[in-house]
């Protein structure tokens, strides 16, 4: 099957062409960055200094962990080293932040005590705060809440894994705190899956401050969870959080391909013959886009086999009952670990098949959440037909 010739409809994210397309605008992106202006430079802080400081009170709500990611069976070089970009081998300590007359600046909420940015509520590798933040300081407007504020907004959202397992169960981390918030502020954006969330975590929209883009809030007195499961590592406190928000179903041993929403990326070339497999494996097609939150997390939490492409739908196996196992179909050119370590959190059985299309040269190999995939028919169908 050829994918590149100009007549071909779609014109799928594979092949010469496209690697070449992605590798030029990519070094374009990265020369441009080196001589464009300089992001402004802000003054940072840590919750640490701020409570030994007294500006701010600071409690441990978890402890820092040991994590390791070993390596797959049967996993290339170059796939493994794609499954440990900016990987970390330490999860910090979960904490609350509680600090009177606090801002939260812009849709990702950043936090500014005394003008000074915290630095330690995100802990992403490779995604640095001040970096982050600094060209989103800038303030157009601004808001001023009385009271107790809970923070929610973080960066990725309104995605429905980020919202999942480092938004929502902030909340469980405030723990008895939680019943003196007056108004909870969240990103900007979102939606079914939001509004089942907030109403899950007993949140009524009624006390929902948005934050947004150029919005400078400040708060009388703000609680700030810091962010859990950086890096795609799931403690094991937040699978429990979340598998306690929805009603789950006794396991059942259902097997559920699920089916990608249509888009402009991760779609398959040969989806026909792909349909093929997964109907003579057993498998049962589902659109999670089309359930409700709650009935996804009561349809998962039936399985036994879960099986689809690498998407935010696959979220949804923190519902999947321990034992339970996950295959995954990753794109050559996106070969990453968040379901992999999703898996491991929640005990479930991991297996990965990856598409057959052309790869980016290494070292020039970079994440490309465009790419498509040629799915490998044969490789699946034996993982699918596996017990």
């Amino acid at each position: 099957m050829s994918v590149d010739h100009e007549d071909t409809a779609p014109r799928y994210n594979v092949g010469p062409a496209y690697l070449a397309r992605r590798s030029l605008g990519r070094a374009r992106r990265a020369v441009r960055s080196r001589v464009s202006r300089p992001a402004p430079t802000v003054s940072t802080t840590s919750s640490l200094r701020l409570a030994a400081s007294t500006r701010a009170d600071r409690w441990v709500t978890h402890p820092a962990q040991q994590v390791n990611l070993p390596r797959l069976a049967g996993m290339s070089d170059a796939d493994d080293r794609a499954m440990r970009i900016r990987d970390a081998t330490v999860l910090p300590e979960s904490f609350v932040l509680e600090a009177q007359r606090a801002v939260v600046a812009g849709q990702e909420g950043w936090v500014l005590v005394d003008d000074d940015l915290v630095e330690d509520l995100w802990s992403e590798v490779g995604f640095p705060t001040a970096s982050m933040a600094a060209p989103r300081l800038a303030q157009r407007e601004q808001m001023t809440l009385g009271g107790t504020s809970a923070l929610l907004a973080m960066p990725w959202l309104p995605n429905y894994y980020h919202w999942t397992l480092q938004a929502a169960p902030r909340v469980s981390a405030l723990g008895d705190a939680a019943a003196s918030v007056d108004q909870w502020i969240i990103s900007e954006g979102g939606g079914r899956h939001v509004d089942a969330l907030l109403s899950a975590l007993h949140i009524p929209r009624g006390k929902v401050v948005t934050a947004r883009s150029g919005l400078h809030i400040s708060c009388e007195r703000l609680l700030a969870p810091s962010i859990p499961a950086p890096n795609r590592h799931i403690p094991g406190w937040v699978v429990d959080a979340v598998r306690g928000l929805f009603p789950l179903d006794d396991p059942a041993g259902e097997a559920i391909w699920l089916e990608r929403p249509l888009s402009d990326k991760r779609r398959v070339v040969n989806a026909p013959a792909l349909a093929q497999v997964v109907r003579r494996a057993g498998y049962r097609t589902v659109d999670a886009t089309a359930l409700s939150v709650p009935e996804q997390a009561a349809l998962f939490s039936r399985a036994g086999r879960i099986a689809g492409i690498l998407g935010a739908g696959l979220t949804n196996a923190v519902y999947a009952p321990a034992g339970a196992r996950l295959i995954e179909v990753m794109p050559r050119n996106l070969v990453f670990p968040s379901y992999y370590k999703l898996a491991r959190s929640v005990g479930l059985s991991y297996s990965f098949a990856i598409g057959s299309e052309k790869a980016l040269p290494w070292p020039i190999r970079f994440p490309d959440t465009e790419s498509d995939l040629v799915a490998p028919i044969d490789e699946l169908e034996a993982l699918l037909l596996s017990t």
